[in-house]
């Protein structure tokens, strides 16, 4: 006879969705000055190739199966949906990360935090600060732009994004007028030796720019 368990398909073999999108909590500002908060979709990919788990992936990836196959057994209980979702999406993160599922860009400029806004036509939203969150894509992104014209300040942070090959910062934004909080950008830029190209726009009380001198690339 056979048990619930054994109906209980293993998490190596579950159907994934089709991407391993990411999504940023991000607050904005539109044109009358009213704060919003977006939920922005980052574009993640994965190698053509991906490795095979190694032993220690699979010790890690046990738990996390486990709690899926005891969310997927409650369910003959009680459906929970948010209790399944839980249970699910650690282990999918994990093993997007085994797999080499990265994020290689990041857009908030106006443009398309715009776009993301989407329920109204013609309002424009401008970034009101950099989200904390971007931080833990900083082993990852290869490109990032970002709308500065509303910033008080641009985090010294940005100079641990390493692997940066294209960097903007756009203080400019169509119908705004430059930014005119921002009066120092932080010297940490000079860290990001792989970068290839580097827009700082629109800063119009920034006296002096970060030394680049070790920007070897651009």
């Amino acid at each position: 006879m056979q048990s619930h368990e054994d109906n209980i398909v293993p998490a190596g073999m579950l159907p994934l969705p089709a991407d391993f999108d990411r999504l940023l909590r991000v607050r904005v500002q539109d044109q009358e000055g009213e704060e919003h908060e977006l939920m922005v979709r980052i574009p993640c990919f994965k190698p053509a190739k991906p490795r095979a788990p190694t032993s220690d992936d699979l010790r890690r990836l046990a738990p996390l199966e486990l709690a899926l196959k005891e969310a997927i057994a409650l369910q003959r209980v009680r459906l929970d949906a948010e209790k399944l979702d839980e249970a699910f999406a650690p282990l999918f993160q994990m093993i997007g990360e085994i797999q080499g599922v990265r994020a290689h860009k990041v857009d908030l400029s106006t443009q398309a935090l715009s776009a993301s806004f989407g329920a109204v036509e013609h309002v424009e939203m401008v970034l009101v600060e950099v989200p904390q969150d971007l931080r833990r894509l900083k082993e990852e992104l290869r490109e990032l732009t970002l709308g500065c014209q509303a910033l008080e300040v641009v985090p010294m942070w940005l100079g641990e994004f390493a692997n940066l090959e294209m960097l903007k910062l756009d203080g400019d934004n169509g119908n705004y007028e430059g930014n005119t909080r921002v009066e120092v950008l932080p010297a940490s830029l000079g860290n990001l030796g792989k970068l290839e190209h580097l827009a700082l726009e629109g800063f119009d009380q920034v006296k002096k720019l970060p030394c680049i001198e070790k920007l070897t690339l651009l």
